[in-house]
């Protein structure tokens, strides 16, 4: 997605030669409240389910949440509370309980 966003605008401005490729619709997306974004529900590793732009529903698994220091506990499961599409992602890494791991733009 980044990529071809650069090209479009090197080639809008100028300084590439080729066609725009405008196949990409533009999506209006809202974020209404709580149930649009996805919170860690305890501290540990965060290893992400769902990719950035991705299409996902509620209840579907967002993450699973590890423990290094005991690493025979299952990891914690984190659903997603709305339909809508992956607007922002944290990065796979350590992670506090309450950080915001999700934003999720629902279909205005």
């Amino acid at each position: 997605m980044m990529s071809a966003g650069v090209r479009r605008i090197l080639i809008a401005s100028g300084v590439l030669k080729g066609e725009l490729d405008l196949q990409d619709e533009t999506r209006i997306l809202s974020v209404d409240g709580f149930d649009n974004y996805v919170y860690a529900s305890e501290s540990g590793l965060f290893e992400p389910l769902a990719e950035l732009g991705e299409l996902i529903a509620a209840g579907q698994p967002a993450a699973r949440i590890h423990f290094p220091d005991t690493p025979w506990r299952e990891p914690a499961s984190v659903t997603f509370q709305t339909t809508g599409r992956v607007l922002c992602r944290r990065f796979p890494s350590l992670t506090k309980r309450g950080d915001c791991l999700y934003e999720v733009g629902a279909e205005a």
